[in-house]
């Protein structure tokens, strides 16, 4: 399942450019360890992701175990952002807690571990007025 460059453009709006991107897709609601949520959740599909850097977003946060799809076993996605310097939050929690169109600050506190390729995080969104 893929979330494509025609899905991300049916939402988006010029105020979101530059900004960071929390993409809710009801996954984390079917947590379990069935083979559908560990290995069939939907993830970016390589036009969105060209499509999220057209749009100068360096940070994007998804409800799934992963960024793209588990079927992309040559993780294309995951390479062309991070080549790109455009980190990413994955298994995201309760982003149906928030709102549309409202400005967040999201704060993430990773675990720091020498030498890995990512960790788990403390990841917050407070509303705020800019």
């Amino acid at each position: 399942m893929e979330i494509t460059r025609s899905e991300l453009e049916r939402k988006w709006k010029s105020e979101y450019d530059g900004k960071t991107l929390l993409i809710h897709t009801g996954w984390s609601k079917k947590r379990s360890f069935t083979r559908e949520f560990l290995y069939n959740f939907p993830g970016l599909s390589d036009d969105a992701a060209e499509f999220i850097l057209e749009r100068g977003t360096k940070v994007v946060g998804i409800d799934t175990l992963g960024i793209e799809p588990f079927s992309h076993t040559d993780f294309r996605v995951h390479k062309k952002l991070l080549s790109r310097g455009v980190v990413f939050i994955e298994d995201l929690w309760g982003l149906e807690q928030l709102s549309e169109g409202v400005p967040y600050l999201v704060v993430a506190l990773p675990v720091k571990i020498e030498g890995a390729s990512g960790a788990m995080a403390r990841v917050v969104a407070l509303e705020v007025e800019w």
